[in-house]
């Protein structure tokens, strides 16, 4: 089976990256083993909202 073409330019069928916010501070390893990373922590009254992304493949 021959490999999948490149993407051109202006080509959205493969995602670029992932992004999400979780405010559950327990979620933030589940997240990591999925290969996302911290981006910012922002502090919300009692809760941190932590921003992480993941590269696209």
């Amino acid at each position: 089976m021959p490999p999948p073409p490149e993407p051109r330019p202006g080509d959205h069928t493969r995602p670029h990256g992932l992004y999400l916010t979780t405010a559950d501070p327990a979620n933030v390893p589940l997240y990591r083993h999925f290969g996302f990373t911290t981006l910012h922590e922002t502090p919300l009254g009692p809760l941190t909202v932590t921003s992480m992304s993941r590269a696209g493949k």
